[in-house]
């Protein structure tokens, strides 16, 4: 049985079985669509207004919130409830689409670089650049993997955040712990 019910102060209740509380949360988007896209557009920093496209970002949020409904994730009860977790979405999809293309402009101009030699005078040694293409090769993860194989083209942590679309501080870490890993991997002979 439906329990499409409002609240005391007339804001509707979301509860019910999966398809209720689908039709409810379409309602309220469907309501507040104009004010959800001018929000989403407030929220973009001014240089990547020009690139993230707003609809985009709005339709990937709603298909995740369908998807936390369908599985019984979403526990907002109350409309505020439910914006307040669609906003949550909203806001992590904006990081991943806006850290995606900033990485993959980041991307274009490492290899640009690369293509023109920039970085091959950055004084890593051949072999040296050998050794860690054999060393990327026994990476698993991918962004460790690309760490390694930038780092050995002689590339700058702040690049290679830039490249892989993460911070500074974070490549960094990974560096460290990438040697750490390879230390007890390989002994403390091996220079990395």
């Amino acid at each position: 049985m439906e329990q499409d019910v409002s609240d005391q102060n007339g804001a509707e209740c979301i509860q019910g079985t999966v398809e209720v509380k689908r039709r409810i949360a379409a309602q309220l988007i469907n309501r507040d669509r104009v004010q959800l896209e001018h929000q989403i557009r407030s929220m973009l920093p001014g240089s990547a207004r020009r690139f993230i496209d707003t609809q985009e970002i709005l339709s990937t949020a709603l298909r995740r919130v369908d998807h936390a409904i369908c599985e019984d994730r979403m526990d907002a009860v109350h409309e505020r409830q439910f914006f307040a977790y669609l906003n949550g979405v909203i806001r992590r999809t904006m990081n991943e689409k806006f850290r995606g293309s900033v990485s993959s402009s980041a991307r274009e101009r490492i290899a640009s670089r690369l293509k023109a030699g920039q970085y091959n005078q950055s004084g890593v040694p051949e072999q040296a650049r050998q050794d860690f293409i054999e060393i990327g090769r026994s990476i698993h993860d991918p962004i460790d993997r690309e760490i390694v194989l930038l780092r050995g083209r002689g590339l700058l942590f702040k690049d290679i955040a830039d490249h892989v679309g993460l911070s500074h501080d974070a490549v960094r870490k990974r560096w460290q712990q990438i040697r750490a890993d390879l230390r007890s991997r390989f002994g403390d002979g091996e220079s990395v």
